[in-house]
């Protein structure tokens, strides 16, 4: 179990607490410190103690930076058969870790497990049960704002969060670990499609409760840099891992949203979410070639036919249309609103 801390200390003793009172009895808890203010290190040492393996950055790594390093130690250990991620800002329920472990032994050929994550102050409602690819290539929240009982049964789905997520170690070992230069943001869609372009899957598991201060980690570093960033990299994830078969038939959309989307956003007002995805989908664009040669590099790890993978990455695609329309209307609410005030 990795909990990854950056100035963030009440939250943080918050979810080692739920960690400690998990049912499941065999866990590591492994406290990640990024060089955060304050000597909030030593004070976590000091609370917790010897319950607690801590690791202290000299630096702030990120999330992936941050994680990596006790990610490769445990893999190359060996010993480990699970390894969960819990974002500090959430809390999980006492048998979150006994629901996922117990989905993940009835599933072998799964290598990754999505909690149900609802929101901190309002547990009546989902904040995700997964990720969700649209056709579009962005990658959105699943089930975000529905009602907790709507989703009764755990199932398939493309993607976790990587803010409280089980991994099989073997897959892990066998595919890699989170992309450094990511740094924070859609490394854990890229792991999720990096799972099943390589013939794993991945499901969602319905009774695995987290509660979740939304965004409160990642607010305090949301900037231009950060967004653009964002875009490089869900763009980067995109065309390393999905099937050509998939991009081929997603093209139209594809190239709806990276020509005319940056064209049609400053008419809306939106002059920002126009340079921000110019600027990141250049920073891909400059990346292609390395982008090619991982896509060779990952092919030859697939544990399935192509077809097939591609199959269950088209099916379990949304559409972006209702997305998109959602987007435009609350823009077009929201510009009427001001100018009749």
């Amino acid at each position: 179990m990795l909990v990854l801390n950056w100035n963030g200390l009440e939250d943080t003793r918050a979810c080692i607490r739920s960690v400690a009172q998990q049912t499941w009895a065999e866990t590591e808890v492994h406290v990640i410190d990024n060089a955060s203010a304050n000597a909030e290190a030593d004070k976590l040492e000091a609370e917790f103690g010897e319950s607690i393996h801590l690791r202290r950055n000299a630096d702030n790594l990120g999330f992936t930076g941050g994680h990596n390093g006790v990610l490769h130690d445990l893999l190359t250990d060996g010993a480990c058969e699970y390894i969960a991620l819990l974002n500090n800002d959430a809390v999980a329920a006492p048998d979150w870790l006994d629901r996922l472990v117990e989905d993940a032994e009835a599933h072998p050929d799964c290598g990754v497990f999505a909690s149900h994550m609802v929101f901190f102050d309002e547990p009546g409602y989902t904040e995700n049960t997964g990720i969700d690819l649209l056709t579009t290539g962005e990658a959105v929240p699943a089930g975000r704002n529905d009602p907790v009982d709507a989703f009764p049964d755990s199932g398939p789905r493309l993607g976790a969060s990587g803010g409280a997520v089980l991994y099989r170690a073997s897959m892990l070992r066998e595919i890699g670990i989170f992309r450094e230069d990511f740094f924070a943001n859609f490394e854990d869609v890229d792991l999720s499609l990096r799972a099943l372009a390589t013939g794993w899957d991945c499901r969602f598991v319905a009774d695995s409760i987290v509660r979740h201060h939304l965004s409160r980690s990642i607010n305090k570093v949301r900037d231009d840099e950060f967004r653009t960033r964002s875009v490089r990299n869900l763009t980067t994830a995109y065309w390393i891992n999905v099937p050509w078969p998939v991009i081929l038939l997603n093209l139209p959309w594809l190239l709806g949203t990276y020509l005319i989307v940056p064209l049609v956003a400053p008419l809306l007002g939106q002059w920002d979410l126009s340079r921000i995805l110019l600027r990141g989908r250049f920073r891909t664009l400059f990346a292609m070639p390395g982008i090619l040669k991982e896509r060779i590099r990952f092919a030859r790890k697939r544990r399935k036919s192509l077809w097939r993978i591609s199959a269950r990455m088209w099916w379990r695609q949304r559409s972006c249309v209702v997305t998109y329309w959602n987007f435009f209307v609350d823009v077009v609410v929201l510009r009427r609103r001001r100018y009749m005030q």
